[in-house]
């Protein structure tokens, strides 16, 4: 995937949410049906989260499919806000 999760993420700590925005936008369609697509949503999962949107970050990563192998990632990551939600 390269730098789209980190560089997506800098952008949105430092206020920069419109460019974060069309970076994901851009990573999901280069992406689209690959391996790679669910990282690039888990990236924007984490965006939701820098803006307090949980619910929204939560609604996402359940749309994490079983058998991909970033799951446990997700599951780890959905774990973490049902606890602090």
């Amino acid at each position: 995937m390269g730098k789209s999760k980190p560089y997506a993420q800098v952008l949105g700590q430092v206020g920069r949410s419109g460019e974060a925005d069309a970076t994901i936008k851009q990573a999901m369609a280069e992406f689209k049906g690959s391996t790679e697509e669910v990282r690039v949503m888990i990236a924007n999962c984490d965006l939701a989260l820098l803006r307090g949107d949980t619910s929204r970050a939560l609604k996402m990563l359940l749309r994490i499919p079983s058998d991909s192998p970033h799951y446990p990632k997700a599951g780890r990551d959905i774990s973490k806000q049902v606890v602090w939600w």
